[in-house]
């Protein structure tokens, strides 16, 4: 009798922890709109980060997804817990699978940030492009392109 106590002490303390560590990793949709595609060619490259190092680098993403453009926006749901995120997007007009570059870096494929709505002559940091996930969200993501 004691050993049974004992054993549905210990079960309801294991559920009680698997209860709150699943309600602290709640899982949400964030839903990517990619709009003001120029040219309907190529792929969309979407990539999620946490970590201001990795998206400064754009190295180590947390999640990613190739979309093939086909219309002028482009969409994609991520299924991700809650927290601090930023993206990075651009499009891929070759599908060689890098963002092609001409002198001094400057893309010469477009190029998009969560929280970018105007171009600037630098790519955003992760501080600004951030922005905290605790709900179902739909974020747009326009892309710029450099005129030559």
């Amino acid at each position: 009798m004691i050993k049974f106590k004992f054993m549905q002490r210990i079960l309801m303390i294991i559920m009680i922890i698997f209860v709150h560590i699943t309600g602290i990793s709640q899982s949400y949709e964030l839903k990517v709109n990619v709009t003001d595609i120029a040219e309907i060619e190529g792929t969309a490259r979407i990539a999620v980060f946490t970590d201001a190092d990795h998206f400064k680098d754009k190295v180590s993403p947390t999640d990613t997804a190739i979309i093939e453009i086909k219309m002028h926006t482009v969409s994609h749901t991520f299924k991700l817990i809650g927290g601090l995120y930023a993206i990075a997007v651009y499009q891929d007009n070759n599908n060689d699978g890098q963002l092609n570059t001409r002198a001094l870096g400057i893309p010469t494929e477009g190029v998009g940030f969560s929280n970018l709505y105007e171009k600037k002559l630098r790519p955003p940091d992760f501080q600004e492009s951030s922005f905290f996930l605790q709900s179902d969200t739909t974020i747009r993501i326009p892309i710029f392109y450099d005129k030559k």
